[in-house]
């Protein structure tokens, strides 16, 4: 979504692939293997209930092979809310089903003036696994994080600047679901960040989400141009892509060739006060002809196909544009 990223991401990136080098140390590769792949199976087949982790080494297993990609979507989709809010500074984070806490991470990235942070997960494993994180973070770090187990389909919290629920509600029923982010919007003061699989079921707990949201009397601020009904139909989704580098340990543990991996994911991010958003956003990896930039766009007026040709005075911002990147007026 961002070819270039802020500074501070790719030092919490590297901070956070070596705390896991040094938590999961001692641990056989193949033991994380294992876990894994079992992890990957009960995540892809019929839900029965039963909880996805269910062991601690089911925990350092989905901290080896997810937490780096988990990290990646929040980063991308906290800049892109940061560039629409480029004054806000929060202080106050919540991270509701926060597993091992790579949504925390990235916040402190884009946001470095947040300074309290509350984590809650309803699995002891994954917060234990997270506490030990933070302690094996070679950066220096005074902010103050608070580890709480609890379900959030039964909480109520006190108002934070900034929430987060990242790969959390997908894994609720619609009914319980719908009652949870209502009590996640009302502990928002400021943003209100929420994060799912870019799956066309992931996208169907965001629209449904989205939906009831703007219902609600939230403001939608990103990644829509607009709070009318989405555009999207005949099976397509609204998604977006974090590349991230595979180190040797997440290599080994999901049994990959490749040195990086494409996550994919869907957002929406939601304010208190009225959303100033961007007039369109590219929906697909621009198409870059000689003398021309072909886009897929989602507008005010709903899906579009633009084309900016090298007469057009935006012709070298269009070169620069990427998936999920925000298009200005003058584009549309």
């Amino acid at each position: 979504m961002h070819r270039v990223m802020e500074p501070l991401i790719p030092q919490a990136d590297a901070a956070l692939r070596t705390a896991i080098e040094q938590v999961l140390r001692g641990i056989p590769r193949r033991t994380l293997a294992d876990a894994s792949q079992s992890l990957t199976e009960r995540y892809r087949g019929p839900r029965t209930g039963a909880a996805l982790v269910r062991s601690a080494t089911d925990a350092a297993a989905y901290a080896a092979a997810r937490l780096p990609a988990t990290f990646a979507a929040v980063a991308t989709t906290a800049l892109a809310t940061a560039a629409l809010r480029p004054d806000f500074a929060p202080r106050t984070l919540l991270d509701v089903g926060a597993g091992s806490g790579a949504a925390a991470w990235a916040a402190g990235a884009v946001w470095p003036t947040v300074s309290e942070l509350t984590l809650l997960d309803s699995d002891a494993n994954m917060l234990e696994v997270g506490e030990k994180l933070r302690q094996a973070d070679p950066r220096d770090n005074d902010g103050d994080w608070r580890w709480t187990r609890g379900d959030l389909r039964n909480a109520e919290w006190e108002p934070h600047d900034l929430v987060i629920a990242s790969y959390a509600l997908g894994e609720l029923d619609p009914g319980p679901r719908m009652a949870a982010v209502q009590a996640i919007w009302a502990a928002t003061r400021g943003v209100l960040l929420i994060v799912e699989p870019g799956t066309t079921a992931g996208f169907e707990v965001i629209r449904e989400l989205r939906d009831g949201l703007i219902g609600a009397g939230a403001g939608l601020l990103a990644p829509c141009p607009h709070e009318t009904t989405c555009p999207m139909s005949d099976g397509d989704w609204c998604h977006f892509s974090a590349r991230l580098n595979r180190s040797a340990l997440h290599r080994q543990v999901k049994n990959a060739e490749l040195s990086y991996e494409d996550e994919k994911f869907s957002y929406l991010a939601f304010v208190r006060d009225n959303a100033e958003r961007a007039a369109g956003r590219v929906l697909r990896h621009p198409g870059r002809q000689p003398k021309r930039v072909e886009l897929v766009a989602c507008s005010r007026t709903g899906l579009r196909r633009i084309v900016v040709p090298k007469s057009h005075p935006d012709y070298r911002l269009a070169k620069k544009l990427d998936w999920g990147s925000a298009i200005p007026d003058s584009m549309l």
